[in-house]
């Protein structure tokens, strides 16, 4: 997730950790994990690349609840593009193997 509002001010600290803590967490209490990265991104209305700091959130949903498991983590790009006022976040899905011992 970009760390730039649409108007190219920084998201401060405390406006993620709202973020996380208001719309994440009780979306995904079991567990996820958020790194801080480095991205960039093509804006294709004005062919503008864009380098930036950016959050990676990573969400682990069970194979026998998959169904339901995705659709509170489709919600996230939606709440970000509109409290942060961006024109697009990054989303994938795509299925591993882990285990908790």
């Amino acid at each position: 997730m970009r760390q730039e509002q649409g108007d190219g001010t920084a998201i401060s600290a405390d406006d993620w950790n709202d973020f996380l803590s208001q719309v994440m967490t009780p979306r995904f209490l079991d567990s996820l994990t958020v790194f801080d990265a480095c991205g960039q991104w093509l804006d294709p209305d004005q062919g503008r690349l864009y380098r930036e700091s950016t959050k990676f959130v990573s969400v682990p949903v069970p194979s026998h609840g998959a169904s339901e498991g995705v659709t509170p983590v489709q919600e996230i790009p939606d709440a970000y593009k509109a409290r942060f006022d961006q024109q697009a976040v990054f989303f994938t899905t795509s299925s591993a193997c882990a285990a908790v011992y």
